[in-house]
């Protein structure tokens, strides 16, 4: 009943298409919503990470051989977060995220002012929780890996880690990324991360395993175009 009534006020209001979350971890969920025309448009699966057992320490060869590459490790908070680094922090976002396997091309944001109000306004932003690599030697913004701690929340969140495709295969996701876990484990003081990845990101996936990540439920992402009957 209450599904036919949104339906229903959505029609009224000229709603083209419907999209949902249904958790994975009772598909009797999935199961209702595909009666009623949705289909499935991806699967999220959650990781959990126990900081206080994460070997970070074995990574630092991995850093220092970046860092004398020339590659600077920083920080939005070290850059100041001014104006000029968002503008920065948004292409590389946009672009990364676009370009992750079973992102099917979507970019995530209209515009630098819609990434600007919806990320770097929104409390739970934190400037020095924005982690960087940048090349030095052309000042191209390689890497980023964005955590923080929402409020009332005791763990920490690893939003988006993503890597310039024309750096891809270097090792800097696993750079950029330690540096978030270390600053959610000695700044923000908690004792697990947790993140949620696309499950055709194989990639990631694969890093936050070595890292010891475990899986946790998840998500499937559906949607269906108004208008049109289920079987």
């Amino acid at each position: 009943l209450l599904y036919a009534d949104l339906s229903h006020a959505a029609e009224e209001a000229g709603v083209k298409k419907l999209q949902i979350s249904v958790r994975d971890a009772d598909l009797s969920h999935r199961a209702f919503a595909e009666r009623r025309g949705f289909k499935e448009r991806k699967h999220l699966i959650g990781m959990r990470l126990e900081l206080e057992t994460f070997d970070d320490q074995s990574y630092d060869g991995i850093i220092e051989k970046l860092k004398s590459e020339g590659f600077q490790f920083t920080s939005m908070g070290a850059l100041g977060n001014t104006e000029e680094a968002q503008r920065k922090l948004y292409a590389l976002n946009d672009t990364a995220a676009s370009e992750t396997p079973g992102s099917e091309g979507d970019h995530p944001w209209l515009s630098f002012e819609d990434f600007q109000k919806m990320v770097c306004q929104a409390d739970w932003y934190h400037p020095d929780g924005q982690m960087l690599v940048i090349d030095s030697a052309n000042g191209e913004w390689v890497a980023l890996s964005a955590i923080t701690r929402f409020e009332g929340s005791d763990y920490a969140y690893n939003l988006f880690t993503g890597v310039d495709k024309r750096y891809r295969g270097r090792k800097f996701g696993q750079a950029v990324k330690v540096h978030a876990l270390r600053f959610a484990r000695n700044v923000l003081q908690v004792k697990t991360a947790q993140t949620h990845h696309n499950t055709l990101n194989a990639p990631m996936i694969a890093i936050d395993r070595k890292f010891g990540y475990v899986q946790s439920p998840g998500t499937f992402s559906m949607e269906k175009m108004q208008g049109v009957k289920s079987d």
